[in-house]
């Protein structure tokens, strides 16, 4: 008897699984983006000193039918999770998704403004039913950008640019490297042009009697 109402029950729940993810992707034209809600895009003017505006995209994916023609999509800033002002930011909250087409890219501009010197920006915006589009997943349903001006080490340098090309990360340094080369990012960067810059760096140093080590040789 018990095992007779485990499979049923076990039917039941199959079911009602089945029965949700049809009325959720039935008919509708869902929208989400790729990023998860828990995740963040992290950006430092501190790392770009010759840039006042700094632009990072956003993916946006749609889940059924692509569209015939053009057609608009809301966004919304969530309020109480956002701490940046329009002053900050500029964003497109009514944007147009291509026909065509599963995704589209949203560009968010940043701004350098002198409140980011003392505390971390943050902008968190979510994807608005319209006639359109409806919200698609929910732990994709939010995007989140924190942003500020404060010396803080760049993503790109990690133990192997510590290890053997520009040693310990320090904000002098970094500042001091980017004055002598003109470069603000390795990412990705070949390794001899990685060793060509340290070496740079280092003549610099040397030239400037400044208090600053680098490992390459």
């Amino acid at each position: 008897m018990k095992r007779y109402i485990l499979l049923a029950l076990t039917t039941l729940l199959l079911f009602s699984c089945d029965k949700d993810n049809i009325e959720r992707f039935s008919g509708e034209r869902l929208l989400y983006f790729s990023m998860r809600n828990q995740d963040s895009v992290f950006l430092s003017f501190s790392h770009y000193p010759n840039d006042n505006v700094r632009q990072v995209a956003c993916e946006v994916q749609l889940v059924g039918d692509p569209l015939d023609e053009p057609m608009g999509d809301n966004l919304e800033i969530v309020a109480s999770l956002t701490t940046a002002t329009t002053e900050d930011y500029e964003l497109d909250l009514n944007p147009v998704f291509p026909s065509h087409q599963i995704k589209d890219t949203i560009y968010i501009t940043l701004k350098r403004t002198a409140r980011l010197q003392d505390d971390n920006c943050y902008l968190v915006f979510t994807i608005k039913e319209n006639e359109v589009f409806q919200p698609g997943f929910v732990e994709q349903r939010l995007f989140r950008v924190v942003f500020d001006d404060m010396p803080s080490q760049p993503l790109w340098w990690d133990d192997e640019i510590e290890r053997v090309y520009l040693g310990e990360y320090s904000p002098l340094k970094y500042s001091e490297f980017i004055r002598c080369t003109g470069v603000t990012d390795l990412t990705d960067m070949d390794p001899s042009k990685k060793r060509a810059l340290a070496l740079e760096f280092k003549d610099y140093i040397a030239l400037h009697n400044l208090p600053l080590e680098v490992p390459i040789i």
